[in-house]
């Protein structure tokens, strides 16, 4: 899967880009935050947008979210990769 079917953002901080947001490729219920700068940056990135973007290392997301107000909060988890745009499950 794409990375861009995710529909991906990216967030700043004091004006400096610092991670970038997704749904998440497993249940597309919650949004996922992945932080490459800032002290200490926890990911490195390269490539410029999301067609091309890579992030190492993989990424590991657990998660409880809730749907609505009469909805039990659920489990959500997720391991991949991004490499070159792409979602690579692990």
């Amino acid at each position: 899967m794409k990375l861009t079917e995710l529909s991906p953002r990216w967030a700043s901080s004091n004006g400096v880009r610092d991670h970038v947001n997704f749904l998440c490729p497993i249940c597309r219920q919650h949004m996922i935050a992945v932080p490459f700068a800032g002290p200490p940056p926890l990911w490195t990135i390269s490539g410029d947008n999301f067609e091309n973007l890579t992030l190492a290392p993989s990424i590991l997301h657990r998660t409880h979210y809730a749907d609505g107000m009469n909805q039990p909060p659920r489990f959500c988890e997720s391991h991949f990769w991004i490499r070159s745009g792409e979602i690579i499950i692990c």
